[in-house]
């Protein structure tokens, strides 16, 4: 009578054989480790302090994240964790952030009877209850396998039960059993629902394997989260000047010290920057127009140098040559060859400058020539000097005012000057600077070691923490996902 009502009938006592009681579904989900016992004492943590259950305390039991600022060192982790646990929290629907202490009616939950505090805790049918999994005193079972294909479902472990308490499997046989069943029963479809509603609660809130999360950590996703906190942030700063001795840098010292002995070796057979040598013009001569055009072409595109009022360069030599008239007097600088002409004026014919020589095109010192007691300087066939004209069309001019090339056998050298002599104030003043100099490098050098160290000290301290901050939003932004991902899971994968 009680299990088949007031008017039962064949046809009710019949199929009541083919019914699950109420006691029956609790040996059925005690056996298969749907439900879970609930702790007489309060879970705690590592230190001792109590793990309150909710949302907070659910992602505690899993994440290896730092929960306090003196375990992490950095405020970061404590961050990250406030992060994740309110999106955890908004995620499952009903979660609040805080525990109540009272009910929708605005009275205290401890005044309330029991079957109203049970009902108060519930503060909607969708929400993840992960309290339940805090409550629990055995071992929670795990999430091993997490797919993308919503129509895949999970793979959980062997060992662990699923935290669903004992008024949660109620309430589900309650829900399942329907009144066709007077409440008291769970038929095939139903015993299916119940099972069903029992996975999709219980699951969503299992522990995750940590392989899942350190599977999620080596994604882009938390990798660039990873490399955003880790590279340092660039900024541009204004150029300043900065020291650096010479004597560091291993090949900048060999080249120095090979520049040294070649000038040395070409001081014995060449004519050197101490050495003024000075020409009349024998045969005048006028550079011609096409080559003046490709001069002009070439240097309005590369001339950087300084103009004069009207814009025009300060120095001549670009213009494709010099004009020189006879008995003029040329201060010769240096020669080239026919062929290194010939070259330099297709260079500046297809705009391809050499960058060793810019617009003047190559050049060497004079040679000596012992054997021309004459002039003393050897001359070659189809030679070019460069050289600054003295004086104009018989007349005196400032000297650098008018430069440039032009042939060699258009002068004769009348003149070379050598070791000249200067002032006694011009060699105080070359002496004064050779020592100051060498003093203000040598104090340069010392500053700049002293602030490599420190900075080298400074930078890697700051590298490290940047590191570790690092490691710590690599690890929550994977524990984020997975957590969503969880959350997510749908009814049809069940």
């Amino acid at each position: 009578m009680n299990r088949t009502g007031h008017k039962a009938t064949f046809e009710d006592i019949r199929k009541q054989e083919a019914i699950v009681n109420r006691a029956g579904f609790n040996q059925i989900c005690t056996n298969f480790k749907l439900v879970a016992k609930t702790r007489q004492k309060k879970r705690l943590n590592a230190q001792g302090k109590r793990i309150m259950p909710n949302a907070e305390g659910w992602y505690k039991l899993w994440s290896l994240l730092p929960s306090n600022e003196s375990e992490a060192g950095y405020n970061i982790a404590a961050d990250i964790r406030m992060v994740n646990i309110q999106e955890i929290a908004r995620a499952a629907t009903g979660e609040p952030l805080k525990r109540r202490n009272r009910g929708p009616n605005g009275r205290s939950i401890r005044s309330m009877p029991k079957s109203q505090r049970n009902n108060s805790d519930d503060s909607s049918e969708a929400a993840i209850r992960f309290g339940q999994t805090v409550e629990t005193s055995g071992i929670v079972a795990s999430v091993d396998v997490l797919p993308d294909d919503i129509n895949t479902p999970p793979t959980i472990s062997d060992n662990g039960e699923i935290p669903m308490t004992a008024n949660t499997i109620l309430k589900i046989f309650n829900s399942c059993s329907g009144e066709d069943n007077n409440f008291l029963g769970l038929d095939v479809n139903g015993l299916g629902e119940a099972l069903g509603s029992i996975a999709y609660d219980g699951v969503r809130r299992l522990i995750p394997a940590e392989h899942l999360i350190r599977a999620e950590m080596k994604k882009n996703t938390a990798r660039l989260a990873f490399f955003r906190q880790v590279l340092p942030t660039l900024t541009r700063l204004k150029w300043k000047p900065q020291f650096r001795h010479y004597l560091d840098y291993k090949n900048i010292k060999v080249f120095y010290e090979k520049s040294l002995r070649r000038q040395r070796r070409e001081t014995r057979t060449h004519y050197t920057r101490s050495h003024h040598i000075f020409a009349r013009v024998t045969k005048s001569w006028v550079p011609d127009t096409p080559t003046q055009r490709l001069a002009m072409t070439a240097c309005k595109k590369f001339y950087k140098g300084s103009r004069k009022e009207d814009g025009s360069p300060v120095r001549l030599f670009q213009q494709g040559g010099m004009e020189i008239n006879k008995d003029d007097v040329v201060h010769v600088i240096c020669r080239r060859s026919t062929s290194e002409h010939e070259e330099h004026v297709d260079n500046l014919k297809f705009l391809d400058l050499d960058p060793r020589f810019g617009l003047a095109g190559p050049g060497r010192f004079l040679e000596k020539d012992p054997s021309n007691a004459r002039e003393q300087v050897k001359r070659r066939p189809g030679d070019w000097f460069m050289g600054m004209l003295v004086s104009y069309k018989g007349e005196l001019i400032e000297e650098g005012t008018m430069s440039g090339w032009f042939p060699a056998s258009s002068v004769e050298v009348v003149n070379i000057e050598a070791d000249m002599e200067m002032y006694e104030e011009e060699a105080a003043e070359m002496m004064q600077a050779a020592c100051r100099g060498h003093l203000l490098r040598n104090k340069q050098y010392i500053r700049w070691n002293a602030c490599s160290k420190i900075q080298k000290i400074a930078r890697g301290m700051v590298q490290r923490r940047r590191f570790q901050r690092a490691k710590y939003v690599l690890r929550g932004v994977a524990e984020a996902i997975i957590s969503k991902r969880l959350m997510s899971l749908t009814k049809a994968q069940w």
